[in-house]
């Protein structure tokens, strides 16, 4: 009942959702299945590895253990070649690193036997110090053979001796060093390399090879005395050269008998430590990594555990698939029936709409034809305007050009009329000038005229001055006669001094009225140029009127001329909408014959669909 209720979109749309769910339910049960497949193979993985590194490190401790019994018991090996260092040895870096934690991490059962097997593994390590200090390569032979040399050289050295003592003229011992027991002993080259592999040892070889040598070389000459019969010179031999040689040579065996016997019970005390030590550390520590193998196999997944999973999921999602196609199917049937019935009830209607809708287009095909004649009027009324507004615009454009140009003129005009404002104004302080400096002559010839009456004065006084000084030489008599003349003299000068001054002072007079004169002049001169400079002035603001509205002119001629371009340009703008107009009338026609046709295709098509349903 629900279902029918529901509109066709509500329908598609629940039934794809549905379907879109199956497949993120089994989507999400493959991914998760996958998920697990790969975590599963990961822990697999680990498992495999872990096993595999425990395995080796016991495998690398066995090697470990007989590299240390191949330096106690192999003479060829001269070091003991292992690591001592519990800490760096392939385990020892795994233990005390990271992977430790992280085999904790995967097998946590495994924490208490990495923790027991620490000891054991140091204690392994520490055995194989203790052996690599205590232990020395030895002959287990070597100190009953240098035992031996002692006793055997004591016995030839008495036999020597006895024969001295009994005058025996044939000694029967072994004269050549090489030939002697100890001689073959230390000619033969495995010896030689045992003694050598000791510093003490071939140090003590170096030193009684040839002290032996020296001591068969001292048997010789007592030999050959005795032969000779020279028993007293065989003796003295015997005393000075081969009893010291014995002795020296006996000292040295002992010391290597000394250092065989301490390097075979270094090697004795190895062969202990390996057999109390390490080999029960080893025993613990292959005991220990048997029971990790073990809790590795029970803690994680093993491989056939892997696969049962897998299979698990791979049958999860088939059933999955299975269910999601039944449910499809069946929303399919459903779909089908809920798009079929209502597809015939729309292609009844639509062919009716079509039928209507087509008699609508029809009318609208007639009015887009009407547009079209109408715009086309339209057109061609807008371009007589727009020729007009062209006309307009260049008459607006030649009358600014005229006034540009008398503005230009109007400007020249008013910079000559400033030229000549700037020229009188210079004159005028010219003028200011010359008049002070009339002035300022008037003022200084007023201080020569008084200068000039001084003189007259000063000229009248020496004058009086002659006078009684005539007066009083005509008194003196004879003896006044000299000075009778100078007063003539000074009355003469005083004469002339007067004479000069008021020269002056009549041309100081004549100076003076003349720069009085002048001054008017000139005041009378400024005056006439400060009128020029008014109606200059004056003229150069009717010049500056006549600019401003030369210039408003211009610009409102501008301003004409820009209007009825912009009204041109508008002009052409409505023209060319227009035509966009026109065009579209024509496309809307064009188009309707289409829709016309597409109806026609249209009511087919809701036929056929009758038909089909």
């Amino acid at each position: 009942m629900i279902w029918k209720q529901l509109t066709l979109g509500a329908k598609i749309l629940s039934s794809i959702a549905t379907i879109l769910a199956l497949l993120a339910i089994i989507a999400g049960w493959s991914l998760f299945g996958v998920s697990r497949i790969v975590a599963d193979g990961v822990e697999v993985t680990a498992s495999n590895r872990l096993q595999g590194s425990v395995l080796q490190r016991e495998l690398d401790h066995l090697n470990w253990v007989n590299s240390v019994s191949a330096f106690i018991h192999d003479p060829a090996v001269n070091e003991i070649g292992v690591e001592l260092d519990h800490t760096r040895c392939g385990f020892g870096q795994w233990y005390y690193g990271d992977a430790r934690a992280h085999a904790e991490e995967l097998a946590p059962d495994l924490k208490p036997i990495l923790t027991a097997v620490e000891e054991p593994h140091r204690l392994l390590h520490l055995s194989a110090w203790k052996i690599s200090e205590v232990y020395q390569h030895a002959n287990p032979e070597l100190p009953g053979v240098l035992a031996a040399a002692v006793a055997d050289h004591m016995a030839w050295s008495a036999k020597i001796a006895e024969s001295i003592m009994l005058r025996e003229r044939d000694i029967s011992v072994e004269w050549n060093p090489k030939q002697c027991a100890l001689g073959r002993f230390l000619s033969h080259g495995e010896n030689r390399a045992t003694l050598q592999t000791d510093p003490v040892l071939k140090h003590l070889l170096d030193a009684i090879e040839p002290q032996h040598v020296a001591l068969h070389a001292a048997g010789r000459k007592a030999r050959n005395a005795l032969r000779q019969g020279n028993y007293k010179q065989a003796a003295k031999i015997y005393r000075q050269s081969v009893t010291p040689a014995l002795e020296k040579t006996r000292n040295l065996l002992k010391q290597m008998r000394e250092r065989a016997q301490s390097n075979l019970a270094g090697k004795v005390e190895a062969e202990r430590i390996f057999t109390q030590e390490t080999q029960p550390q080893l025993d613990l520590l292959k005991g220990h990594f048997h029971e990790m193998g073990s809790v590795i196999q029970k803690s994680l997944l093993s491989e056939q555990q892997m696969v049962t999973n897998a299979k698990q999921t791979r049958f999860v999602i088939i059933l999955a698939v299975i269910a999601a196609l039944i449910v499809g199917a069946f929303l399919a049937w459903l779909l089908s029936r809920a798009i079929s019935q209502p597809v015939h009830e729309i292609s009844t209607v639509l062919s009716a709409s079509s039928t209507q809708i087509s008699a609508s287009a029809t009318q609208q095909e007639r009015v887009a034809a009407q547009q079209v004649t109408a715009v086309n009027e339209i057109n061609v009324t807008l371009e007589e305007l727009n020729a007009s507004a062209r006309q307009s615009s260049d008459q607006a454009d030649a009358s600014a050009l005229s006034a540009q140009r008398a503005l230009g003129r109007s400007h020249q005009g008013l910079t000559l009329v400033e030229e000549s404002l700037e020229q009188m104004e210079e004159v005028m302080a010219r003028m200011e000038a010359i008049s002070a400096q009339i002035t300022l002559l008037s003022e200084r010839t007023g201080a020569i005229a008084d200068i000039s009456k001084l003189m007259v004065d000063f000229a009248n006084e020496t004058k009086m001055l002659a006078i009684n000084a005539s007066i009083e030489a005509v008194r003196a008599g004879e003896h006044g006669q000299g000075f009778t003349v100078l007063a003539m003299e000074t009355r003469k000068l005083a004469s002339e001094s007067k004479q000069s001054a008021e020269r002056i002072s009549t041309l100081v007079n004549e100076i003076q009225q003349a720069a009085s004169d002048a001054v008017s002049a000139t005041d009378a001169g400024a005056q006439s140029i400060h009128g020029g400079m008014a109606v200059t002035r004056q003229t150069a603001d009717a010049f500056q009127g006549v600019a401003e509205s030369v210039q408003s002119a211009a610009e409102s001629a501008q301003q004409i001329s820009l209007n009825m371009r912009q009204q041109s340009t508008a002009i052409r703008q409505i023209v060319s909408a227009m035509s966009t107009i026109q065009v579209g009338a024509k496309e809307s026609g064009d188009g309707i014959s289409q829709v016309k046709t597409g109806l026609q295709n249209l009511n087919g098509i809701a036929q056929r669909l009758k038909r089909m349903v």
